[in-house]
């Protein structure tokens, strides 16, 4: 049961017994700073009443309640005509400069119109949040009448929602995102970060019309509905619309085109999406151009469509560079260019894979090219080259070239294949032939195809590189001891950035049992930590160096010329051949016999003794 001030004597709340004609008599004495229906505190878990029935109009002056007028509710209901003439006269006569009527009922026109007729207060407060009041238009009018500076409420009525009067505080909220009123008049560049409301969409005819705004809540259809009211309220400066998911915008704007006729002071950019600025007409007819070139494939295989996209870029144009290096490597440029190097290959095929559904992540890295004029008959063994023909040694200096590629996440339950793979389309890049050497490497492969340098120690991708959960903690401990401001916790979070990308379902998961794991400040005792990393680790695992065979390939090129090319019988059995031991022949000479060395007993391993384009040989795939 609760309890009261009354019975327990709580003296710290120094209740005082009043009745009607005691107030009025002493109204000058009481300082009335609040009146409230059915005042209490929390104290300890107790709940202390400052009024019942039979005591039904307290004073009570505490530290949670300085004087306080606690109105016991039945009573006030038994005897509403009678307390709410006691309130009215309250407010008219005290002589504070401060009251606060905290509940609903307390609130009516003829107290609106007291408080407006006592000079001396001069902030009020109506309602409380779970019993909000809204101001009305006859009480604001009443109000305005007296020296009332400010007035606090939780609502509006409709007549006051373009009434900015400083006095109204209720209007001083923020209206469009983080923007109160003066905000939006007076911004010369706005933020919008989250979804608008209605009621916010409402408020955006009071944005300055000349200013800037940038939109990077990735709601894409609110998105369109703050540029539609932008329109209707006469906005004219730029909208930058960010985009993370272009799958996603575009699935919304090649189905509302009539709705964004006219805008062309949209546009479209990206923190994702690299070198993504531009106007929104540029961007609808160059992704249109893109999502042309992939539509015939949206109903093959993931392999079949992965091939599908790969033969679309290695033969889009012959690799070149451009003194205007933009022309080369942005998406858009390149597609209208002569130019075309790597970084425009990489993006160019990760953006027809990403309109396919098949996840990438980019995978810049250095390339030692000292090798790249060797002679395929020859050896390649650490630092030096060794001669089939005479035996004669040559020292190979390293040579170091930033280059671009791809990591992708390709499953296909028809073809067998379920892993991470690196891929290469510059270095497929041929217009006479039809090459896969660099199309789908496993790690192993990839390490195969130049001399193997130093880690990378401000970089995760080391760890994609292992044979074992042992070799994956011995790299994390190499990435920490090489870089001391690296923690567990930002390979973590770096991991989960690429797996975000490139594994979302594996992402999900993770952030499913380790709640909070998606924050950026997440906190885990070492041993979550050493948990997580273990998952990840074993997911990795199950993931790489699972090598998409010859015969694999030869499956999907054969399914693929008949699709694509409606190629069949003796003549597709022949153009797939031709192109099996075409691919046979590329991949001795760029594969060259490569060695590495067991950094425990120095023994040499062959990387890649077999050819897997080699179809008639007892094993595909490299030994290890």
């Amino acid at each position: 049961m609760a309890n009261t001030v009354l019975g327990y004597k709580f003296e710290m709340c120094n209740p005082k017994i009043l009745t009607i004609p005691y107030i009025k008599e002493h109204i000058d004495e009481l300082d009335i700073k609040e009146i409230t229906l059915d005042g209490c505190t929390l104290i300890n878990e107790n709940k202390f009443i400052y009024s019942d029935y039979e005591h039904p109009i307290v004073l009570v002056d505490a530290i949670l309640s300085t004087k306080t007028l606690s109105i016991d509710s039945k009573y006030y209901m038994e005897h509403k005509e009678e307390i709410d003439e006691l309130i009215a006269f309250i407010c008219q006569h005290i002589k504070g400069d401060f009251l606060s009527l905290a509940d609903k009922p307390l609130v009516n026109d003829n107290v609106y119109e007291a408080i407006g007729s006592n000079p001396n207060i001069k902030k009020l407060r109506v309602g409380n949040m779970n019993d909000p009041v809204s101001l009305t238009l006859n009480g604001y009018n009443s109000l305005k009448k007296g020296n009332i500076e400010e007035v606090r409420s939780y609502g509006i009525c409709e007549e006051l929602k373009e009434n900015f009067d400083p006095i109204i505080l209720y209007n001083r909220r923020e209206l469009a995102g983080r923007y109160t009123y003066n905000a939006l008049q007076s911004s010369d560049s706005f933020l919008f970060s989250k979804s608008l409301s209605e009621d916010e969409l409402y408020y955006l005819k009071f944005i300055n019309k000349k200013a800037s705004i940038s939109i990077q809540s990735y709601d894409y259809a609110n998105y369109f509905k703050m540029v539609k009211r932008l329109k209707e309220v006469n906005y004219e400066g730029p909208i930058s619309l960010y985009v993370n998911n272009k799958n996603e915008l575009n699935n919304y704007i090649f189905t509302h085109l009539e709705e964004l006729t006219g805008l062309d002071n949209i546009f479209i950019k990206s923190q994702t999406y690299i070198g993504l600025d531009c106007d929104i007409l540029t961007y609808i007819k160059n992704e249109k151009r893109l999502i042309d070139m992939v539509m015939p494939a949206i109903n093959y295989s993931p392999f079949e469509k992965y091939l599908y996209a790969y033969n679309i870029v290695k033969h889009f144009k012959k690799y070149k560079e451009s003194e205007d290096k933009s022309k080369a490597r942005n998406l858009y440029q390149l597609l209208d260019s002569d130019y075309m190097v790597c970084v425009g290959f990489a993006r160019l095929l990760g953006d027809l894979l990403e309109k396919l559904g098949i996840p990438s992540i980019d995978y810049s890295v250095s390339v030692d090219v000292g090798l790249d004029d060797v002679d395929s008959k020859a050896l390649v063994v650490p630092d030096k080259v060794v001669s089939r023909v005479n035996g004669q040694e040559h020292e190979v200096l390293l040579k170091k070239e930033s280059h671009a590629r791809l990591m992708v996440n390709l499953v296909d339950s028809k073809y067998g294949i379920d892993g991470y793979f690196i891929t290469d389309p510059t270095w497929d890049n041929n217009m006479e032939l039809d090459t896969y050497n660099y199309a789908l490497m496993t790690q192993d492969e990839y390490i195969g195809i130049y001399r193997y340098d130093s880690l990378n120690y401000f970089s995760v991708d080391e760890l994609f590189f292992a044979h074992s959960l042992e070799e994956f903690y011995l790299k994390i401990n190499f990435l920490l001891d090489k870089n001391k401001r690296q923690s567990e916790k930002d390979i973590i979070r770096n991991l989960l950035n690429k797996f975000k990308k490139i594994d979302s379902e594996f992402y999900e998961e993770l952030i499913s049992k380790y709640e909070g794991l998606d924050k950026y400040s997440f906190t885990f005792t070492k041993e979550l930590i050493q948990d997580i990393l273990l998952d990840m680790g074993e997911h990795i695992l199950l993931k790489t160096n699972k090598m998409v065979s010859g015969k694999t390939f030869k499956e999907g090129i054969r399914n693929y010329y008949e699709k694509v090319d409606g190629l069949n019988g003796e003549e597709l059995e022949q153009k797939v051949n031709e192109v099996m031991r075409e691919n046979e022949r590329l991949q001795a000479i760029n594969f060259p016999t490569r060695y590495k060395i067991e950094r425990d007993n120095e023994k040499m391993v062959i990387l890649n003794e077999t050819n897997k384009f080699t179809l008639d040989s007892e094993e595909e795939g490299l030994k290890m």
